[in-house]
């Protein structure tokens, strides 16, 4: 959970800083979509309040979503190619076993153009945690998680609180990232 957070709020600076960042209008667009996609009878109001949440905060997420994912597609090139080597290598060391390649090339491709999306996409977020000073307020020690999430523990500063829970800090959005 953590680790998602802050992956979050790094994407999400990110894509404030390089202009990516969704305009109140954008939003508001992607709400009614939300909005006339519910179910008859099903009211965005009682979701939210279920849910815990206000229309302002499902602003925001929608904001940080679509800025996010609006940073990768313009970030990141979306024409990854796979050659048939490529192809026939995976074939060779998965599949096998008297089939023909031909019936699934297709479905090698899209798998490999996946992986290395995927793959340029962790190695992106790796650079940008590796270039943030991430500020975390924590109740207790938890310096290990930091290099469970391949963080560089140069790069982290951690401000003890005495929270008694992890789950009340992230509530009151006491995780911040420095510039």
């Amino acid at each position: 959970l953590l680790d998602q957070m802050i992956n979050e709020m790094i994407l999400f600076q990110e894509a404030e800083e390089k202009g990516f960042l969704l305009t109140d209008e954008k939003v508001d667009e992607k709400l009614k979509i939300i909005v006339d996609s519910l179910p008859e009878g099903i009211m965005l109001e009682s979701l939210l309040q279920e849910n815990g949440m206000t229309e302002e905060m499902l602003k925001e997420q929608i904001r940080k979503q679509f800025s996010i994912l609006d940073l990768i597609n313009g970030t990141l090139p979306l024409d990854v190619k796979v050659s048939d080597e490529e192809i026939k290598e995976f074939f060779d060391t998965n599949i096998g076993g008297g089939q023909n390649i031909e019936e699934v090339k297709e479905n090698i491709r899209n798998l490999l153009v996946m992986r290395k999306q995927q793959e340029m996409f962790d190695n992106y977020l790796k650079e940008l945690k590796e270039e943030a000073d991430i500020v975390i307020e924590l109740p207790i020690d938890y310096e290990q998680c930091f290099t469970d999430m391949n963080i560089p523990t140069d790069k982290i500063t951690i401000i003890y609180s005495t929270k008694s829970s992890i789950y009340n800090i992230l509530e009151e959005q006491m995780i911040s990232l420095g510039e």
